[in-house]
């Protein structure tokens, strides 16, 4: 995958670096295991595992298919390490009082109908900058037209741990267990409709019926939302043609937190070191 080692990299140094600093827990390892529903999927994942780097995530061994605690239509397991949980909730939080405390979070919606562009600076809401990034992700009023569309996504939570703690489990969608409930997701869905949302919420429902038959699905909740993305399916980052002062950060998809580190730094140094930005990636594509 495009750069995936790199941000890879980055992310894991990153969050790591970020949990030392704030003293809080961040980033948490992980096992995930991947079942194999046919013969010619564990020939490709046992050919997968020979293979140099993949070798070091991918382990070796396909576990049979008594190895895990819940029943299912599989004939084994491939076992996959260096995974990581962030959790992103925790660390925003503690970026979010730390700005507050420095006096430097105006915690409202952004208008670009207020954003004044000058030839050397950018005002909004009478703060005045040299330089404004676009971070806004979708919104109903994207700002300065940028080419940015919703994917939209959903998970549930539903009772009982469906695999052991500290796991992940990846069919169609990802299954982490914790505190005896499970969350499940998440879909992929690019029309926002009531019909489209109980058809993959169904989904879901079903996946649970192949992983976990006979199983009390006694769903706890739910949550939906859109992630936001570019019609080359790339990240958005950059300056924008029209402005000098103006950059934008976005389009990430369902890989902000994997390429956020290493694309954040990379549109920083763009801006304060005149570095190029990788034109696949540019505004000016679009």
């Amino acid at each position: 995958a495009w750069r995936s080692l790199s941000f890879y990299s980055e992310a894991v140094s990153f969050y790591k670096r970020q949990e030392k600093y704030r003293n809080t827990s961040i980033i948490y390892p992980k096992v995930l295991f991947r079942p194999l529903y046919s013969q010619s999927e564990y020939n490709l994942f046992s050919q997968c595992t020979q293979k140099p780097f993949v070798n070091e995530y991918l382990k070796p061994q396909i576990l049979p298919p008594d190895s895990f605690i819940y029943p299912s239509r599989h004939i084994g397991f491939a076992k996959i390490e260096g995974v990581y949980y962030v959790n992103l909730k925790s660390w925003i939080e503690s970026v979010r009082n730390e700005m507050s405390y420095r006096d430097e979070l105006l915690e409202v919606a952004f208008d670009p109908s207020d954003c004044i562009v000058h030839s050397d600076s950018v005002e909004y809401k009478g703060i005045r900058a040299k330089h404004l990034i676009v971070c806004t992700g979708h919104t109903r009023n994207i700002p300065f037209s940028l080419p940015i569309l919703p994917l939209w996504g959903q998970r549930v939570k539903v009772k009982g741990e469906i695999g052991a703690k500290g796991t992940l489990l990846k069919t169609k969608f990802f299954y982490m267990p914790d505190e005896g409930t499970t969350w499940i997701g998440s879909t992929y869905e690019r029309e926002d409709s009531q019909e489209a949302t109980l058809e993959y919420f169904d989904r879901i429902m079903r996946d649970i019926d192949v992983v976990s038959p006979r199983r009390d699905k006694g769903v706890l909740d739910s949550k939906r939302a859109a992630r936001a993305y570019t019609p080359d399916k790339r990240p958005i980052v950059g300056t924008l043609k029209a402005f000098t002062n103006v950059h934008v950060f976005n389009g990430l998809g369902s890989h902000g937190l994997l390429q956020a580190p290493m694309l954040a730094r990379e549109l920083l140094y763009s801006i304060e070191k005149k570095q190029d930005i990788d034109p696949k990636i540019s505004p000016s594509r679009f």
